[in-house]
Order: structure tokens, then sequence, then C-alpha cells
């Protein structure tokens, strides 16, 4: 329940059940959430399900088998609300990991002039390299070789507006960070451009007076290129890095 949720993120209406109601009768409750299939390395091909799953270890234990025929699984901890918690860790470590593709894009295109057929290239090739192999990668390299099929203008990627939908749970991370005292200047320089991306009326007026240089360094393409995807392995390292320093 959202509503529920939103109280406190680190409250988990499952876990309080559990202490209150449930733990003395014997009976053993968890939270579990669904993660994207298409995000989940699994062994089987015929796994359709992925589970991260809080609550007691040892009764997690007897019901992995019933999951494990057709989804995997992986326990967060031994409190119900580990899920919800680990779960909140995991959608900030995606910001950072998210952020520097756009960015480096963004570079590319006003460095270099790379079109998207280039930028699509350049994402296929780091993601069959051995440095950035990833679902985030694969699927930024396909968008920007798909045409957009309402007009006959262009690419797709050229049509979405450049503002996300921004969430109260987006934010949870960094206040728990805050409330222990952990640095984690990469997740939240990624959370401040989900902000920006926000403040879309801001940006457009604000680019009509404040002007962006005109002139651009001469670059080698390709050394620029392979310093951006060094630089992005980089920052991928740090985001899990201060992710799991929340932990």
């Amino acid at each position: 329940n959202d509503e529920i949720i939103h109280k406190f993120y680190t409250e988990s209406v499952v876990e309080n059940l559990s202490k209150e109601d449930a733990q003395d009768r014997g009976i053993n409750l968890f939270e579990m959430i669904r993660l994207e299939r298409d995000r989940v390395i699994v062994e089987k091909e015929d796994i359709t399900e992925a589970f991260l799953i809080g609550g007691p270890k040892e009764a997690y234990e007897t019901l992995k088998p019933l999951l494990q025929s057709y989804a995997a699984v992986g326990h967060a901890g031994n409190s119900a609300g580990c899920a919800h918690y680990a779960s909140m860790i995991q959608r900030a470590i995606e910001f950072g990991v998210s952020q520097p593709y756009a960015e480096a894009a963004e570079m590319l295109r006003v460095v270099t002039n790379f079109v998207n057929q280039d930028f699509g290239r350049i994402m296929n090739n780091w993601n069959n390299g051995d440095l950035l192999p990833s679902y985030v990668l694969e699927i930024s390299g396909k968008i920007y070789y798909k045409r957009d099929d309402l007009t006959p203008n262009g690419h797709i990627v050229n049509h979405m507006v450049d503002c996300v939908d921004l969430k109260d749970s987006d934010t949870w991370a960094a206040i728990e960070a805050t409330k222990l005292g952990v640095p984690v200047p990469t997740l939240n320089a990624a959370l401040e451009a989900r902000y920006f991306s926000v403040m879309k009326d801001d940006r457009v007026e604000a680019s009509s007076i404040l002007k962006s240089p005109t002139d651009t360094p001469v670059i080698f393409k390709d050394q620029a290129v392979d310093d951006l995807q060094k630089a992005i392995y980089c920052t991928i390292i740090t985001a899990y890095a201060e992710g799991i320093s929340i932990l």
C-alpha cells in the first residue's frame, strides 16, 4: 500500500505485524519484491519470475525450493523489511549507473557532432566489450536505432520529453545515507539530475538567457569514446560502492 509505505520508508508493515501478532503463534511472514526478469541473471531458461525476499532465514530455506521451481530468488535479510530496503538501494544504484550514459551521449553530441546511429553503435560496442556489459546499456543502444513510427521525423529518442516521473521513493536512499552519515556523492548527483529534468519549464527559460559556448575543442573522436568508456566504468564502480556503504 503506497500510502502506508509513504509514512516512512524503513517502516515495514509486514515486519510490524510479524512482531506484534505472528511470531508468538509460530507464523513466519515475508515481504517479497518482484524483480524485472530481464534484469536478473538466471541459469535456467524456464525461470519466469524473480523475487527478493525478506524474512526469517530458516523459514526462507523452507520456502525456497517451492519458489525455485519457477523463479529466481534471493534472501535480503532476516527482517521482512530487508526486501524493500535492498530494493531501495538497488534503485539508487541503477540511477547512478544510468546517469553517466546520458551525460556521455550529450558530451559526444556537443563535441563530436555524433548522431543517433553513432550513439547506438558506440553503446553496442561497449556492451559487447569487457568493461560495461549490462542490461541498461543494451536497451540504451537499441533505443538510438529505433525510428519513430508516428511521424516521419527521425528517431523516437528525438521525440522523448527529457523529464522523468520523479517519485518520493527515489529520494529514500539519499535520506538514509544522510541519516547514517554515509557520503554518496555519485548517487546524489544522479538524483539531482532527475530533479533538474523535472524542472523542464525553468530549463527552457534559462536556455534562452544563458548561452552555452559555441567553440568546441579539437579532439580525436575515437580517443574521446575510449576515455568516456573508462570514466563510466569508474562511475559505475563508485555507484555500487556507495550503495553498498549504505547497507
